[in-house]
């Protein structure tokens, strides 16, 4: 099963887009203010975590032009629940119709996690080689040994298999895995 692992590089030392750009952190670039997503715990805007674009094989999000935007709250660490839906994550699927031009600041203060720029993304294959994928991507590990274990990469990526830490987390169907992030400081990792 193939998977991408990103190639990155700190925006702060990069001249200012022009244009939209994948990334993790920073400020969205073309998110119109209005659909900014505010958290349902505490009611600030939440933290962008990554924006990435349609691609049909890497990352397919049905059109052309579409964006991905994925969003945190960082606001009260341990206080504001990202673990259930429409708490405090969300994510944004917009049409380039839809954006705006340039980057969007929040309303208000809120932490901005570290601009890692997309360079570009690099095609890798899964070291283990099961024939249950869908058994894997729910994070069932039955029967598989340590060493099996081991050979799912752990890092940011797009695509494969991913690493579980926890298990018992359960999804409703129908759901698909699109990507992991091991965390922000180690997403060009």
């Amino acid at each position: 099963m193939k998977y991408y692992q990103s190639v990155c590089e700190l925006g702060l030392l990069l001249p200012e887009p022009k244009q939209f750009q994948e990334q993790f952190g920073g400020l969205p670039w073309g998110l119109p203010h209005e659909k900014w997503p505010l958290c349902n715990n505490c009611g600030k805007p939440m933290t962008i975590i990554a924006q990435l674009q349609h691609h049909p094989v890497r990352f397919n999000l049905g059109k052309e032009d579409r964006v991905l935007f994925i969003f945190q709250c960082l606001n009260d660490p341990g206080f504001c629940d990202f673990g259930e839906p429409g708490k405090g994550n969300a994510a944004l699927i917009l049409d380039a119709e839809e954006m705006t031009k340039g980057r969007t600041k929040p309303s208000q203060e809120i932490p901005i996690e570290p601009e890692l720029r997309i360079i570009h993304w690099i095609e890798k294959e899964e070291l283990l080689k099961k024939s249950d994928e869908s058994r894997l991507i729910k994070g069932d590990y039955e029967g598989l040994s340590y060493e099996e274990i081991d050979l799912i990469e752990i890092g940011t990526k797009v695509g494969g298999y991913p690493y579980w830490f926890q298990s018992g987390l359960g999804f409703q169907e129908p759901y698909q895995f699109l990507m992991q992030m091991l965390d922000m400081r180690m997403a060009a990792i």
